[in-house]
Formats: structure tokens, sequence, C-alpha cells
């Protein structure tokens, strides 16, 4: 299955072997209201989705997707099992009035944060636990709060030791500051649920342990980072910079560098580790996604795509890879020559490839081209195995990273009897045609041998 959103504030599955099974995930009866109201549905919609996670874990006992939208400062729930948008609604407890109080008690005194940092942020980053059971929040005041996702409760949250006064008053604690100074950016943790890993815009990577939330260590980047990635079976974090660098950390030792690449020449949109932590995808707004190979410390491949990417996410087979591209609406998938083709073929290279995005129209037409009308019966075709592409793939004018469901009743299979035009199917009915009269032809000639009688 796969997940996408859009300028169009929808929130879509779709399904990669059936397309009967691809819908969109419901926002509690935005259609009805919207009559009700005389407004338009999107105006109901929430707004569009800048961080998403999933889990396959607890599916099938509460909701196991979250998503953050533009501008909102909760973040929301969603079961997929049943298509619809969750019960709960992630948003951090309010401070109890005495702590929200003039600092130090002194009249015109600026109110005390909260623990953890400002409230009524943005949501700037999301993420599920591997155990399906919590759900983290990042801010854009840097906050990082901790939350249960079959109950929706608070359950914590992560934030430096905050500067004690000079002179210590008794019975005033001081509170945790935020987790980071900046947006955060990223959030990931370890497949034992025993630490959590953090990115910001503050340039700066902490470690925390999951259940205390006591910060570990710090690493300083000393740049914005913008994309963090982590292998699922492994130590091994990366990180997407403002400089144009991608960086490779141990977080298992203390955070120590041990991979640096470069190559792109525009703004880093996407970062991803293979489940092996083997292979690192990155993609830019230049248009190309490159392919890293980790122990060797080379670039395997570059492919130029033609459009800035947008998204991109690999399957944990590594078999299929899709991309959303700038000003498309459609999803393409492209299938991974190094598991269906010959591994030892490729040689590491830096020279981009170019590979043009095709279109249903194109594979339309590639196809009526292609058929053969010598043998009566049209071959047994399956559209989308012509290209590298989804056929949910179509060209538009309009900006978003949502896959697209129309123009979809023409692209399926075409099994073997069926035709696919009016001059296929006139020519299927000029050869019934003339196998009947060759029949009665030769059912007269027997009947006019048995009148005739022996000689």
């Amino acid at each position: 299955r796969l997940l996408s959103a859009g300028s169009d504030r929808a929130f879509r599955v779709f399904s990669v072997i059936q397309d009967q099974q691809s819908r969109e995930l419901s926002q509690k009866h935005t259609a009805r209201r919207a009559k009700r109201l005389k407004i338009r549905e999107s105006e109901l919609k929430l707004g569009r989705v800048i961080a998403m996670d999933a889990c396959t874990v607890r599916e099938r006992d509460w909701a196991n997707v979250i998503t953050g939208h533009e501008g909102d400062s909760t973040a929301y729930v969603w079961r997929l099992q049943h298509f619809t948008l969750g019960e709960h609604e992630l948003t951090p407890p309010r401070p109890p009035p005495e702590l929200a109080a003039s600092n130090g008690g002194r009249r015109g005194a600026p109110p005390a944060l909260p623990p953890g940092g400002a409230l009524d942020t943005p949501v700037t980053s999301v993420m599920l636990s591997p155990c399906g059971n919590f759900g983290l929040v990042g801010s854009a005041s840097g906050r990082v709060d901790r939350y249960n996702m079959q109950s929706g409760i608070h359950r914590g949250v992560y934030g430096r030791a905050g500067v004690a006064p000079a002179v210590p008053k008794p019975g005033v604690s001081v509170p945790l500051r935020s987790a980071h100074d900046g947006a955060v950016t990223g959030l990931r943790v370890d497949s034992c649920n025993r630490m959590l890993i953090s990115v910001g815009l503050d340039g700066f990577l902490r470690a925390w342990d999951f259940k205390t939330g006591k910060m570990r260590y710090e690493v300083s980047v000393g740049t914005p980072i913008t994309r963090l990635a982590m292998a699922s079976s492994s130590g091994l974090v990366a990180l997407a910079t403002d400089d144009l660098l991608l960086r490779c950390y141990d977080v298992e030792a203390g955070g120590r560098l041990v991979r640096r690449f470069k190559g792109h020449q525009d703004r880093i949109t996407g970062l991803q580790l293979s489940a092996d932590s083997r292979w690192l995808l990155s993609s830019s707004m230049d248009g190309s996604l490159r392919t890293w190979d980790v122990p060797a410390a080379q670039c395997l491949q570059v492919l130029r795509l033609g459009a800035p990417i947008t998204a991109f996410s690999l399957a944990p087979a590594q078999d299929l890879l899709a991309t959303c591209h700038s000003n498309r609406r459609g999803v393409y998938l492209w299938s991974n020559q190094a598991v269906f083709g010959n591994p030892a073929s490729f040689q590491h290279s830096s020279c981009p490839v170019d590979v043009a995005l095709p279109s249903v129209s194109d594979l339309m037409s590639s196809l009526k081209d292609s058929q053969p009308r010598s043998q009566g019966k049209s071959p047994r075709v399956h559209i989308a195995g012509q290209s590298a592409t989804h056929p949910h793939a179509e060209d538009s004018d309009s900006d978003g990273a949502h896959a697209d469901t129309d123009g979809l009743q023409g692209a399926g299979e075409l099994s073997e009897g069926e035709v696919s035009s009016d001059e296929d199917e006139g020519y299927m009915v000029d050869e019934v045609k003339e196998a009947e009269a060759r029949a009665q032809e030769a059912e007269e000639g027997a009947q006019g041998e048995a009148s005739q009688g022996p000689p």
C-alpha cells in the first residue's frame, strides 16, 4: 500500500496490486457538512499534510497513521483499516494556572514557559514508534511530545535541563527547556524503543532516553538540518543539511560521523536508508535521484528524471520506488533492476542518466501501435508493465504530491479475446462471418451428396 497527500488536502491510500482497493480516507462527512453550510468541501478538510508516518503492527487495534498539517498545532491520527480519521487529536496539555503566573511572582515579568517549550506552535515532524503504541510530535518551537496512540493521552515531553539561577530559591524548580532552539525537522526511534533521535534547524542532533525523556548526548553539525533518516536494523542515521551535504552518524557509538556524501545542486527534498543499511537514497529539487553505496562510500547511480522531486519512498522489500514530482499529480512507480535484473551489471557512477517521466497517454498510444492484428485475437497485455510508472501517473498543471485517480478507467488488463478499438472489433466480426459462411457451404455440400444416393 502507498499513502499520499497533496495540495488538494486529500489523504489517499493506493494499492500497487489492485486499483479497486485504492480510495481516499474519510475526514468525517466533509461533503455532507459542506452541502449543509453551502461552502466548498475543501474548506472543511484539514490543511495540507507536511509530515506523516505509519506503522502496521497495531493496525487492527487502533489508529496506525499520524499526520501533521500546515499551520496546525494539532497532530491527527488515522485508522487505516477503516479508511477514516481517528478518534483522537494529539495536543499537549495546558500548564496549571500557578505555573502560568508571572515568573518569580513579580509584576510585569514575562510569563513562564511551560515545561518543554512553547505551546500552540505548528507541527513540523511526526513519528510512530516501531511497536505502534506511541506517537511522537515535534513542533516549530522545538518542543517534542510523546502520546499513547490507543488513548491519545499525553505521556511525556523531551527537554533539556533548564539553566539554574545564580541565587536558587527554595521550592522553585527549574523548568525544562525545549528539545531544540528551532523547529524540529526529524524524529526517529530505534527498533527497541530505547533511544529517540531528534534533529532541528538549530543544527544539533540529539539522542534521548525514550522512557525517561532525558538527553543522552548531542552532536553539533554546524548547519541547519532539514531531513533525517534511520535504518531499523542498525544504529545508522543519515542527515540532509542546508549546505547540500549528506552525513551518516552511528548513534550507537555516541554519534560518531562515519560517512559524508556530496553531489546535489539544489535543496534536498527526500532521504531514506534501505532496510539493510547498504543504500542511501536522496532526492533534490534539481530533478535528480541519487543512490549512494554506504559501505563503499561512493555514488552508485544518478537518475535525472526531468522534474523536481517533491517526495519519494522505497518499499521495505527494496523492489519498488515511488516518486512524486512538482507540477504533476501522478505517483510514479519504478522497478529496482538490482532486484529484478542482474545486480552484477551495476557499476558505481556519478554520471547522470536521463529518464523521461511517462504518462498514461504515452502508454495507450504505444499499446495501440504494438497490438498485432493478424491473428484475430489480441494478446494478453498488462499496461502497468509497459514502463516503470504506476497507471495512476498523469500529467497536470496543478502543483501537488498526491496520486491522482482520474483517467484510470482505460488502464488495466486486456485478456484474450477482448478488443481495444472499433477497428479491431470490426476485424474480428468479419473473421467470424467468413467462418460461418465456410461452415454453411460445407454443410450444403454434404447434404447434396447424401441426396444423390449410391451410384
